[in-house]
């Protein structure tokens, strides 16, 4: 499925046994084997780092009932990621025709790797932030502790911290999720504020050398 630039290839996600391309630039979820039924996240539920919502499995879309009270056996309350997370290329494409802006710190933010994986660490976004997809952001206060470490439920599919009732989930011993969920270490609100302060500190030393330099090689451009 392409949409918004020839020859883009839409991510999927599945939804109770069910595909669906997700298509950030428009901001809709398409049944993979049936396009014309859309999920808009207009009528989600938005929230911090995800959005929600009733499925009805019977007409796979979103649930036309009242949301609250006991609901029908053909629906379920689903979680997903932003559209912007799994299909960073429509969020690229719609950032650049609304003429909007991305402030990049990458300069000031040092660089960790989480399960393998490099994340900026991101201090104007309070976040760990994927390096290959800036849109993948792990915000600091879903780090937990856990005895005496600090870290994250890491969910290796999507690279990002797992859903809490994927957790429970993954805690069950026959559960597929089993492989695909576990904790890892990240560095504590101490650890985070001592590296960003080094990583300032050195960026400041290298910006006094190369102010430095260039006031010399001005010097010795007048003096020829």
């Amino acid at each position: 499925m392409t949409t918004d630039s020839p020859g883009r290839k839409l991510p999927t996600i599945q939804i109770c046994e069910t595909e669906f391309y997700v298509d950030a630039y428009q901001g809709v979820l398409m049944e993979k084997d049936n396009i014309n039924n859309q999920l808009h996240v207009v009528e989600m539920i938005p929230c911090d780092d995800h959005f929600e919502f009733i499925y009805d499995k019977q007409t796979k879309g979103i649930y036309e009932g009242m949301w609250i009270g006991v609901l029908p056996e053909s629906t379920e309350y689903v979680w997903i990621r932003p559209l912007s997370m799994t299909d960073p290329e429509g969020m690229e494409l719609l950032i650049k025709d609304q003429h909007g802006r991305w402030f990049d710190n990458n300069k000031e933010s040092p660089v960790i790797k989480i399960n393998g994986h490099e994340f900026y660490v991101d201090e104007l976004r309070n976040s760990f932030r994927e390096v290959a997809n800036r849109w993948n952001l792990i915000n600091f206060k879903r780090v937990d502790k856990i005895g005496d470490q600090y870290g994250i439920y890491f969910d290796s599919r999507v690279k990002n911290v797992a859903f809490p009732h994927e957790v429970e989930q993954a805690k069950q011993t026959d559960s597929p999720l089993k492989h695909l969920i576990e904790f890892v270490q990240v560095p504590d609100g101490r650890a985070l504020a001592r590296m960003l302060n080094e990583y300032k500190n050195i960026n400041n030393e290298n910006s006094r050398v190369e102010a430095t330099h260039h006031r010399a090689a001005k010097r010795k451009g007048k003096n020829i």
